[in-house]
């Protein structure tokens, strides 16, 4: 029998299973993140689009009070108060 002999051992087989075994852990682990800021990406997103809707449809409203001189930005008390207004048959307060 020679000492020259040639393959893999037990030990390094087993040192390149743990090697392996490590890095697939790592990647899974990666994609486990990558899939949670996705998600959260995704929330923000929607998130986004929904308040712009909302600010889309408060541009476009057509209350009376509004279209008289009133204001959202308004800070004052009773800005409006005691002027009756007639639109479309309707009274507003």
């Amino acid at each position: 029998m020679s000492n020259n002999e040639s393959g893999f051992t037990l030990i390094e087989a087993s040192v390149a299973t743990l090697v392996c075994t490590v890095g697939l852990i790592a990647m899974a682990e990666l994609l486990a993140v990558t899939l949670r800021m996705q998600q959260l990406g995704r929330n923000a997103t929607s998130a986004a689009r929904l308040a712009q809707d909302q600010v889309d449809r408060l541009t476009i409203i057509t209350d009376p009070l509004l279209l008289c001189g009133g204001s959202l930005a308004s800070d004052e008390a009773g800005y409006i108060t005691g002027q009756a207004l007639r639109v479309n048959g309707g009274m507003y307060m």
